[in-house]
């Protein structure tokens, strides 16, 4: 194991700067870097500094052009499996900082890495560090002398810490960049590109049905881009939205060169005006025992004659008296005890794990208010009767269709046993906003973080689409009278959430009802 070594300021001062320890020379002794550091990037950034974000373009290489000391930061992301002979790395000397020597090599370090692939890469993102900066690289001259090697593209990738406090830092740069290939061409009104992030929204995020709601159709994201060719294709987006400030650079590129017009989603957080508040529910637990009777259908084919003399087929259905027997516990059927929130956004946060409410304790209340119950026990449990009801009826519907195919008539004969309630409080956080003279809502699930909130809308906006919507159709059903067509709705359901802290109690034991 090696010793660690020390030198104090009066051991250097004897030996003079002519005679400094190769410990303390960067280009003779490499001081020890973590695994961590090798790895790491800023969590604002998802875990893409430059390198991995300018490698977000499908297809494409990068090289890295950079002293020992900042290239050993980045030198791991050759090992991951996704950047597998993807990233290069050109090592510079004392005598490339101080004489500029490294430039000429960099055309030619592209060329020879050119070759040796495979398969021909989509673009070659040239990235410098603070060295470059310091010298004042002419590096978009340097990106021409390598494309004019290669007969590929090549763009520079700045890895400026210098700059990160600057009006365009490192990130805002490589945005810059990763959409420079794209070229004009023919717009379509239903394209959208989504400019901000390097790894794709979550599946379920609400933007996605918000901008199909609009009428949408497809929606590009840099990180969901499968091939190169596909990449060329957000060149055809109607606008842009700008879900990052940091892009907005780059939007601006699109505009300038593309026409291609951009809106910026601005995020705004006032946690000030977000009250937590405690919503009385009611709940109940019943055992019910349930003799049923309905019609259930069986089908049969039936062959006929029409007045041309063709014979066809038809579905009739015979109906037959059926019954049965249902047994079933429901446990804490959920009735809203106040009815000062909208009930639709109520139940749009839904559902809240009743199973973890805890006894009541002052310390819960802390930076919450609460209502009181407004409805009283007596409506809650006529309307948790209610509920109840219909789940029988469908549980009723179901096992007669496991013996036909169709039910009608369903008709319920429901005893009731073992009935309790508590009365709960559920944590619901609560914000408002003020549009045009009109107060808008939006409430949070406390223990789920799920949010559902009211926005203006536009009459007019609304009848001009379903104006669109009806003539599509009426076109669709056009087209369809002359040919086959077949549609598939792939649209997916998407939303954002956060996560908070939460406690959901109860401050009654459970009682025997009636």
């Amino acid at each position: 194991m090696s010793r660690a070594y020390y030198c104090t300021v009066e051991e250097l001062n004897e030996r003079g700067r002519d005679n400094i320890p190769d410990q303390f020379r960067s280009n003779m002794h490499l001081i020890y870097s973590s695994p961590a550091t090798l790895a790491f990037n800023s969590p604002g950034a998802e875990g893409f500094g430059v390198k991995r974000a300018g490698l977000a373009v499908p297809d494409s290489i990068m090289l890295i052009v950079a002293p020992g000391c900042c290239g050993r930061n980045t030198s791991l992301i050759s090992s991951m499996r996704e950047y597998d002979n993807r990233f290069f790395y050109l090592m510079m000397d004392e005598t490339d900082i101080v004489t500029g020597r490294h430039l000429k090599k960099i055309p030619k370090a592209v060329e020879e890495i050119c070759n040796s692939l495979d398969k021909k890469p989509s673009v070659v993102m040239i990235c410098i560090t603070c060295v470059d900066a310091l010298l004042g690289t002419d590096m978009e001259r340097v990106c021409r002398k390598a494309e004019e090697k290669t007969g590929l593209p090549v763009r520079p990738c700045y890895m400026y810490a210098l700059t990160r406090e600057g009006r365009k830092p490192p990130m805002v740069h490589v945005r810059q960049s990763l959409y420079s290939l794209l070229e004009p061409t023919k717009k379509k009104g239903n394209v959208v590109n989504l400019l901000g992030f390097f790894s794709p929204l979550v599946d379920d995020c609400e933007l996605y049905d918000l901008l199909h709601s609009a009428g949408i159709k497809t929606i590009h994201e840099i990180s969901r881009c499968r091939d190169f060719e596909e990449y060329k294709t957000m060149s055809e987006a109607n606008f842009n939205l700008v879900l990052h400030q940091e892009s907005r650079f780059a939007a601006e590129d699109f505009n300038d060169r593309l026409k291609i017009p951009f809106i910026e989603l601005r995020r705004l957080y006032q946690t000030d005006k977000i009250q937590g508040i405690y919503i009385p529910y009611w709940t109940f637990d019943a055992d019910t025992s349930t003799n049923y009777s309905a019609m259930g259908g069986i089908d049969y084919e039936v062959e006929y004659t029409d007045d041309k003399g063709e014979r066809h087929t038809r579905i009739e259905t015979r109906w037959y008296p059926t019954s049965g027997h249902i047994n079933h516990f429901f446990d804490d059927v959920l009735v809203r005890a106040s009815n000062k929130l909208s009930d639709t956004l109520l139940e749009w946060i839904e559902p809240y794990n009743t199973k973890a409410v805890a006894s009541y304790s002052p310390d819960y209340m802390s930076g919450f208010c609460s209502e009181i119950y407004t409805i009283d026990l007596d409506d809650a449990h006529r309307e948790a009767m209610d509920k109840m009801t219909r789940d029988i009826h469908y549980m009723a519907e179901r096992d007669v269709l496991m013996r036909y195919d169709r039910v009608y008539g369903v008709k319920l004969r429901t005893s009731y046993y073992d009935e309790t309630y508590k009365y709960i409080f559920i944590p619901v956080y609560s914000t408002a906003y003020m549009y045009k003279d009109k107060h808008y809502n939006v409430l949070i699930n406390g223990e789920t973080g799920k949010i559902k909130g009211e926005y203006p809308k536009s009459p007019i906006k609304i009848a001009a689409i379903i104006i669109v919507i009806l003539g599509i159709l009426f076109g669709i059903y056009l087209a369809s009278s002359h040919e086959d067509t077949s549609y598939n709705d792939k649209s997916q359901k998407i939303q954002y959430s956060d996560s908070i802290d939460y406690k959901t109690f109860a401050f009654s034991i459970e009682e025997e009802m009636f």
